[in-house]
């Protein structure tokens, strides 16, 4: 029985951790008192048009197509910016005419007395 409760001392201050054996607590990582400092962008240089139409075309859309930095500054990044919040000055005149080979019914085409 004596030997019983030597293994059980022995199991319970082996399974302990060591910390806990010590009585202190694990001293933190030393931090530096002057940490690192990273250089900030300037806000004052503006960006030019090329990069503004690059900006654009990757916050507005699924990035810039080949071709579609040179429509952007051909039309100004404004206006092109202007043009995406009102789709109905596109010009869809390309896409009608493919459409039209495909003998499908078109919304505008269809109303509710004929028939």
């Amino acid at each position: 029985m004596h030997h019983l409760n030597l293994v059980l001392v022995a199991a319970a201050l082996g399974s302990t951790p060591l910390y806990a054996q010590n009585h202190t607590a694990p001293k933190p990582p030393a931090t530096r008192s002057n940490p690192p400092k990273l250089p900030i962008p300037s806000r004052s240089t503006p960006l030019a048009d090329r990069e503004r139409a690059v900006q654009l075309l990757n916050r507005f859309t699924f990035g810039p197509r080949p071709g579609d930095v040179e429509h952007v500054l051909a039309q100004t990044p404004e206006k092109w910016f202007e043009q995406q919040l009102n789709p109905a000055s596109i010009n869809d005149d390309a896409l009608n005419r493919r459409l039209a080979d495909y003998p499908t019914p078109r919304p505008w085409s269809c109303s509710p007395t004929a028939a």
